[in-house]
C-alpha cells in the first residue's frame, strides 16, 4: 500500500457508488487510462466509456463500468463525476454483444439520416463493457 490512503468518490446525479480510502484507482481518460495514487499531480479531464477499478483499503477489489464523465484528482483525493456507472457484477453481457452489433450494422449501412455521434457512443459503450467481461473472466482463472 502507498504511504497513505487516497480518498476515492464516484458519483452520478443518481447516487455515491463509493466514497472511501482505496490503495490505489485507475479511470479512462480520454487521452488513456490513469493510474492514480496518494501524492497525485493535480488533475481534471474528461472521461471515455471504459472501466473504473480500485482497490479499498481492507484489499477488496472493485471493477466499475463508466460512460464518460469528469474526473478531478488532487493530492489526496480524487472525484468522478459520472454519467452513468455500472457495478462489474450488474452488468448484461448478452444485452451489451447486441448493443454492439446493432451499432455495427448501422455504421455498416451508411445511411445518410443516422446519427452517426449516438452510435458511435453506443458502440463504445457496449465495447467497454464487453472489455469489462473479458477482465473478469481473467480474474477468475
Amino acid at each position: 500500500m502507498s504511504e497513505a490512503p487516497l480518498y476515492l468518490e464516484v458519483i452520478t446525479a443518481e447516487q455515491v457508488l463509493h466514497a472511501g480510502s482505496v490503495q490505489f484507482a485507475s479511470a479512462p481518460g480520454i487521452l488513456g487510462n490513469l493510474s492514480l495514487y496518494y501524492r497525485h499531480a493535480p488533475l481534471l479531464t474528461m472521461l471515455k466509456p471504459g472501466s473504473i477499478s480500485f482497490i479499498t483499503t481492507d484489499d477488496v477489489a472493485h471493477l466499475l463500468f463508466v460512460s464518460g464523465g469528469i474526473l478531478e484528482v488532487q493530492p489526496t483525493s480524487v472525484t468522478i463525476l459520472a454519467d452513468t456507472v455500472i457495478r462489474a457484477e450488474d452488468l448484461d453481457e448478452k444485452s451489451a454483444l447486441v448493443a454492439r452489433e446493432s451499432a455495427k450494422q448501422q455504421l455498416s449501412k451508411g445511411k445518410k439520416d443516422i446519427n452517426y455521434e449516438e452510435i458511435l457512443s453506443e458502440l463504445a459503450n457496449a465495447s467497454a463493457q464487453i472489455e469489462i467481461f473479458r477482465r473478469l473472466r481473467k480474474l477468475k482463472k
